[in-house]
This record gives structure tokens, sequence and C-alpha cells, in this order.
């Protein structure tokens, strides 16, 4: 797992996914003692398949995870992936209510990353106003490790370029 788990992480992750599919067919996983780590596998799987964007394979392989151990420790990972490859696919408000199930977690930092994905699903829908307070919100729990500070600003100012451009002009006498 770990190999794997590194893979994904250096940005391999073909070769991850090719390493877990081969573990995940072993007969040690399909023993009910072992479903903790089929648990992982499976995890790091939509991972992998999120960052080839194979987003509905991905996204069936959370829910799997997920059906597996409702409550398990990757249960928020498994929501921000799940937000990640709604986005990608344009599914907006399914994405934000995924992200939004992160806040009551209790990880502040995944929960800043969700709210991250939050805001941005609201700009994609136009919902500026709604954007802008999240993005507001995050700034304020910056620094976060997991949350580029560049990319708050620059949602900031663009939610900002886009209200003014929203902003009836006055009429002239």
């Amino acid at each position: 797992m770990t190999q794997a788990s590194a893979l994904v992480d250096f940005g391999r992750a073909q070769e991850a996914l090719d390493l877990i599919n081969a573990n995940l067919k072993t007969a040690l996983l399909q023993k009910e003692e072992f479903w903790d780590w089929k648990y992982e596998y499976l995890f790091l799987k939509g991972r992998s398949l999120t960052r080839l964007a194979h987003c509905e394979e991905a996204l069936r392989t959370f829910d799997e995870a997920h059906d597996m151990n409702p409550n398990g420790k990757f249960e928020a990972d498994i929501l921000i992936g799940r937000s990640n490859c709604l986005s990608y696919l344009a599914r907006y408000d399914e994405a934000y209510n995924a992200a939004n199930q992160v806040l009551i977690r209790g990880d502040v930092e995944k929960a800043t990353l969700a709210m991250q994905y939050m805001a941005e699903c609201r700009m994609w829908q136009s919902r500026v106003s709604e954007a802008l307070e999240l993005y507001v919100a995050i700034q304020k729990r910056l620094p976060c490790r997991l949350v580029e500070e560049e990319r708050i600003r620059t949602g900031i100012k663009n939610a900002m370029a886009r209200l003014e451009k929203l902003k009836p002009q006055g009429k002239p006498f």
C-alpha cells in the first residue's frame, strides 16, 4: 500500500493503478478479515483514477470503498475525491454537496480544502456572491497545507471582478 500511495503522490498514477489492481485481485483481499486493506486499496484506486481523469470509474470505486466502510478513516478524502470528480464532470451541485459533507468530519485542513471546492463549484454555477463568501471564510483559515493561498486570492479577485460586471450601471438623466 505504501508503494501505491507513493506512486500516486509522485504523479505516477498509472503505475499505482496497475499495482493496486494486481493487489485487489489477490485471494487475500477477498477475505473479510482483510477488508480494511481492501478499503484502503479502493481509496487509492479512486485517487489514481482521479489523477488519470477517469472520473466515472473513480466515482464507482469511491462508492465501493464507502459502501465497505461508511465511516472509515478515508471518508473525508473519499468525499473530496468525489467532489473533484463530480466537478470535472460538471455536476456542480453534487460536487458541492460532497465537499460540504467534509465540513462535519472534524479535520480542519480537509474542511478548508472542501470549502475551496465548494467555492469553485459556486463560481462555475455563476453563484458568485456565495463563492465570494466561501473564499473570504477560507482566507480567514489560512495558512493551510492543503490549500494554495494564491488560488484563494485569485478566486476572490475573480469573484470581485464578476460581481463588478454584474453591478447595475446608473441610468443617465
